[in-house]
């Protein structure tokens, strides 16, 4: 048994070697081949083979997304995130208040060309795709699935990354890293270190400000924090139009911060409604959480889930745009975690959801509509790292 065990970690080894050996070729069967070795053997991966394919999931997927076609439309905020890149890079820290109290991109941005200079639009995207990715996988090793075992470890990180969305780190740059800086936050033991996350996701978007203070209360008083968030979203649904009203005219400054995100809107960027995939999957998640369980992280999860999902159709009714943004958190980076959460108890749901799941997913990178305009900076397969000339 142990001879017949020993063969079968050498074959997950040369598994996963085929993996990386093919993110020199094609990262985008390099992602797929990731993830089904992740999902087709997750109960036998020891904790280094789910690490590494989880680093290969996100090589493959910033590689993927930092194809994507740019400067193509006027509301695509990398048009103005690369703006501030070739600012910063041409005239340095004199612009470091770019975004005001945002400080976090354009440090960021700093970074990168002091370690490698001045980047094309596609190495900016990767980059910006890739730190908040090795973010979110450090948390969920660390702090997420810290008291799960291996197997649901592993069926944890292929959902996860099965449903994250590697686009919206390109488009919502400094929001989606605020927001994965507010998990940390949530989580990490220490006032110091506590604090020091919340600076952290405050310096990359003022937004922060609104969800922790909730979050943090949810923690301690669930029932009464969603009953106060509730009250408070059906008067600021109610005041927006007023909100909007009085930015458009000049009597609330439009340097104000927080108020200064309405433009998106007032243009009428934000006037978008999700496509039914996303209202389907945010609905089948509240539905799964609905269901009596005694599984502590089911429970403990429960509470945030319904929080976003109230506030996420609260939200909608103003603005299709405003409800995606307001719950980043959890329609495009914990998407996939809270639902492997929710199968808590119904293993063989959760592998049959996954593997449907995984079969779509695979049909629409590989032959469907190139809804994220992928692509355009290089082709899905080549030569030896052919996307890096």
């Amino acid at each position: 048994m142990a001879q017949i065990s020993l063969r079968l970690q050498y074959a997950l080894w040369i598994f996963l070697c085929v993996c990386y050996v093919l993110l020199a070729f094609s990262p985008l069967l390099s992602f797929i081949c990731a993830l089904c070795v992740l999902f087709g053997a997750y109960c036998v991966l020891s904790s280094p083979m789910r690490i590494s394919l989880g680093v290969c999931i996100i090589l493959s997927g910033s590689i993927i997304y930092a194809s994507r076609v740019y400067f193509h439309w006027e509301g695509d905020d990398f048009i103005r995130y690369f703006q501030a890149y070739s600012l910063l890079a041409r005239e340095g820290f004199g612009h470091i208040n770019i975004y005001g109290l945002e400080a976090g991109l354009p440090l960021f941005y700093m970074a990168l060309v002091g370690l490698f200079g001045e980047l094309s639009p596609a190495g900016v995207l990767f980059w910006t795709i890739l730190f908040p990715s090795v973010l979110f996988l450090v948390w969920l090793e660390q702090y997420a699935m810290k008291h799960l075992d291996n197997a649901n470890k592993a069926l944890c990180v292929f959902f996860t990354f099965l449903f994250f969305d590697f686009y919206i780190p390109t488009e919502y740059t400094r929001q989606c890293i605020s927001s994965i800086f507010i998990l940390y936050a949530l989580c990490v033991k220490g006032a110091f270190w506590r604090y020091a996350h919340i600076i952290f996701a405050l310096c990359f978007h003022l937004s922060a400000i609104l969800l922790l203070p909730p979050l943090f209360m949810l923690k301690k008083y669930p029932k009464f924090t969603l009953l106060a968030c509730f009250g408070l979203v059906v008067v600021l649904s109610l005041s927006f139009a007023w909100l909007l009203g009085l930015w458009q005219m000049g009597i609330i400054s439009r340097d104000t911060p927080l108020f200064n995100k309405l433009g998106f809107y007032a243009l009428g960027f934000g006037d978008f409604r999700p496509n039914v995939i996303e209202l389907f999957f945010i609905t089948f998640l509240g539905a799964l959480f609905l269901i009596p369980s005694d599984d502590s992280h089911k429970k403990q999860w429960r509470y945030f889930v319904w929080l976003f999902i109230m506030l996420y159709f609260s939200l909608y009714l103003v603005s299709g745009g405003i409800a995606h943004r307001a719950t980043l958190l959890l329609s495009t980076i914990l998407l996939g975690f809270l639902l492997f959460m929710g199968f808590r108890g119904f293993m063989m749901c959760a592998l049959g959801f996954g593997g449907l799941c995984f079969i779509y997913k695979c049909k629409v990178l590989l032959f469907g509509n190139n809804a994220y305009e992928l692509w355009h900076s290089y082709p899905a397969y080549g030569g030896w790292f052919y996307y890096l000339f």
